[in-house]
């Protein structure tokens, strides 16, 4: 149970993360824009799928050295 609360902690994490990261870059690219137009969603959604498919690979990776 401990494992699956820091896995989904650290996930967290690399959600906020990206959101702060695309929320600035939106921000520099476009000021004058809205900060969460479609592109911005669209990449935030593109990087969270990114970042939990390399969390599972990395704790699948993990288990498969204890065995």
């Amino acid at each position: 149970m401990k494992r699956m609360k820091r896995i989904m902690l650290m996930f967290l994490v690399k959600l906020l993360l990206g959101a702060v990261i695309f929320v600035i870059l939106s921000r520099f690219t476009y000021p004058e824009k809205t900060v969460f137009n479609e592109g911005t969603i669209s990449a935030f959604i593109g990087f969270s799928i990114y970042m939990t498919g390399e969390t599972i690979w990395k704790y699948y990776k993990r288990q498969l050295k204890k065995l």
